[in-house]
Formats: structure tokens, C-alpha cells, sequence
């Protein structure tokens, strides 16, 4: 597992043996989207201008740590492979380096947002009876998260999947997609009903809503003309449910397709919606 340190000019990366923290100092947590079979936290590769934008517009935190989790691989690292190396580098940050749970801001963006409520959700239901586990993150930062990899949504022409696939990069999410190979390789040997648990699926219309309580507040950004919309919706309207409007934070990126930040041309909507999650930082 390897760990990439992402800093604004002036401050020191943190590692093993670094000097302590302060204790009000923030930290952000990357998880990289790519259907958890494809990209890297490396900090070359484009996807983590989502950390790198978020960063530039908090004045509370001055670090970000992008994790190389797992990739899963046809027969090697399915779930929930992801889910604990999430786990792993949280731990890192608190318990080595340093930083108070209330002070780490998990932020993912597409089955990085996924794999952000997976360990928000493993910390709430085990944090007091595990010992060696961390109370749950002070916050969540879902850039367009993959909140339903089951086919729930895909109700009809009128739905996201369809009506929205033409003006998402992604496409619609047919089996031969590479959402579709992405969701097979996920579950690996395990039967497609997995892909309904709350831990990979939390937005599924066919189960009833999991429960939220005890969740991070949270920022949602997606955008209106993306293909994960409708279970995006689903999920906030999930997570307001239990935790109230007051600790979900929405942001729409007009006519914007999925996870739009890591998109430099596209202006103005990335940094629009860099500011907003940043302010959310700062927020609390």
C-alpha cells in the first residue's frame, strides 16, 4: 500500500518519525475514483487534481494524503480488498502521524466516494468495539460518487442512466461497459448480490435505505448532466434522512458530466466546485 503526501507550497509533507501535529490542524484523505480496476493516487496522473483543487481552497488544511489502495484485478482484489486498505491509511494518519478523527476529511470522487462510505460506514458500526479503529472521520467529500453498482436506477429512458448517457464520457452503463466489466471484476468470486450490500451499493433502490446514523457531515457535488445522477440524488436524500439538511452539503454542477474536476478546460464549473468543497472545510 503505498501513500502519496500532497502539500501547498511552504508546508512539510508528513511521514513516519514527522514532527506532531497541531491538534485543530486538517487533513484530507484521497480516495481515487477509476471503478476500483483502473488509475492511481500517483500524484502524475490527472484524477487527483480532485484533491490537489480541494486543497488549493482550504485555508484549514495544508496537506492531503492520496492512498494507492488495491486495484481489483480479474481474480485478485475484489472486495473488499479496497475497503481495507482504506481502513489501513486511516489508521496511518491518526494513529501514526498523528491527527485527531475529527480533523481527517475523507474525499473521493466516482468509486473513490464509494469506497469513502464504505469506511465511514465500517467506523461507525465497529469503531467502539475495535479498539485499534479510529472514531469515524470528521468529514465526507463525495465528488460524483458510485453510490449504486447495481442496476437500480436504470429504470427507463427518462432515468440518468439513459437519458444522461450521451452527455457523460462514461456511457451507459450496460454489462459490456466498462462500468459493467468494472462491477464484475469488483465482485470477483462472490455472487452478484453483493453489489446490494450497503457497503458497495448504500443508493440501491432495492433495498431499504441503510442507515446514516452517525455519518461525517458530508458535501455531495454532482453533475446534472451525468449518468450517476439519479443515485446520487437517492443518496443524498438517504443520508438527509438520518442526518439532517445541516450536515449534507450539496452542490450541482450545471450541464456537467461525471467527476468534472480532474478536467482543467472545463471552466468555470471545476474550480466553482473546488471552492464550495473547500469552504466546507473551512465550515467547521
Amino acid at each position: 500500500m503505498y501513500r502519496y503526501w500532497h502539500t501547498k507550497p511552504g508546508a512539510k509533507k508528513l511521514a513516519l518519525g514527522a514532527r506532531p501535529v497541531s491538534d485543530t490542524e486538517k487533513v484530507l484523505l484521497y480516495f481515487h475514483g477509476g471503478g476500483y480496476t483502473a488509475l492511481s493516487a500517483h500524484p502524475s496522473v490527472d484524477v487527483n487534481e480532485n484533491v490537489v483543487e480541494v486543497l488549493k481552497h482550504t485555508s484549514s488544511a495544508t496537506r492531503a494524503l492520496g492512498l494507492e489502495y488495491r486495484l481489483a484485478r480479474p481474480g485478485e482484489n475484489a472486495f473488499p480488498a479496497q475497503i481495507v486498505d482504506a481502513v489501513a491509511g486511516y489508521k496511518y494518519l491518526v494513529k501514526t502521524v498523528g491527527f485527531k478523527p475529527e480533523n481527517v476529511v475523507v474525499i473521493g470522487d466516482s468509486a473513490g466516494g464509494n469506497l469513502a462510505l464504505a469506511l465511514a460506514r465500517y467506523c461507525v458500526e465497529y469503531s467502539k468495539e475495535l479498539e485499534a479503529l479510529p472514531a469515524p472521520p470528521g468529514a465526507l467529500i463525495l465528488m460524483s460518487p458510485w453510490s449504486d453498482l447495481t442496476a437500480s436506477h436504470a429504470k427507463g429512458p427518462s432515468t440518468s442512466p439513459f437519458a444522461n448517457a450521451a452527455s457523460d464520457f462514461i456511457g451507459h452503463p450496460t454489462p459490456a461497459s466498462p462500468i459493467g466489466a468494472s462491477q464484475r471484476i469488483y465482485v470477483g468470486r462472490f455472487d452478484f448480490s453483493i453489489l446490494s450490500n450497503p457497503y458497495v451499493s448504500p443508493a440501491c433502490l432495492d433495498i431499504a435505505s441503510p442507515s446514516f446514523v452517525g455519518f461525517p457531515r458530508t458535501f455531495i457535488m454532482y453533475g446534472d448532466a451525468e449518468v450517476l445522477m439519479d443515485s446520487i440524488v437517492t443518496l443524498e436524500k438517504r443520508m438527509k434522512k438520518d442526518l439532517g439538511e445541516e450536515k449534507v452539503q450539496v452542490h450541482v454542477a450545471v450541464d456537467t458530466f461525471h467527476d468534472c474536476v480532474p478536467f482543467k478546460f472545463f471552466e468555470p464549473e471545476r474550480t466553482e466546485t473546488a471552492k464550495a468543497a473547500g469552504q466546507f472545510i473551512d465550515s467547521q
